[in-house]
């Protein structure tokens, strides 16, 4: 198989076609690989900055709520306070209530004893 020269200078031209194109395919894979690779690192950076915020978002979040259980510590005592006073003023209602309504169930004995004695003395 002999080539004439003409053959050989297309044969060169595609292979320097294939030679250029392979070059120009790895070139744009390096770009787009860097590109790639900085914006993972853009990706991560963000990321961790949004993690350290919640972090210290969580921090400040474990504070407060350690804060509020003393708080609520220092005023359990008085909402029990409250409670029982509550509580107090309640049975203080329900014992007085008895005792008026004893009060008036002796008066009414005593009145009508008193009524029964007076007309058995006038009766007689």
């Amino acid at each position: 198989m002999t080539s004439t020269p003409q053959e050989l200078h297309e044969m060169s031209r595609v292979v320097g076609g294939l030679q250029n194109a392979v070059e120009t395919m790895t070139t744009m894979w390096a770009t787009q690989d860097a590109a790639a690779t900085q914006g993972r690192r853009v990706l991560h950076d963000k990321l961790e900055a949004i993690r350290e915020e919640m972090m210290a978002k969580v921090s400040t979040l474990t504070y407060r709520v350690d804060s509020m259980g003393v708080q609520i510590n220092l005023i359990e005592p008085s909402v029990k306070a409250f409670n029982d006073e509550t509580l107090r003023q309640e049975g203080a209602k329900r014992l007085g209530k008895w005792v008026i309504g004893g009060m008036t169930t002796v008066a009414g004995m005593v009145g009508w004893g008193v009524h029964e004695f007076v007309g058995y003395i006038f009766h007689k």
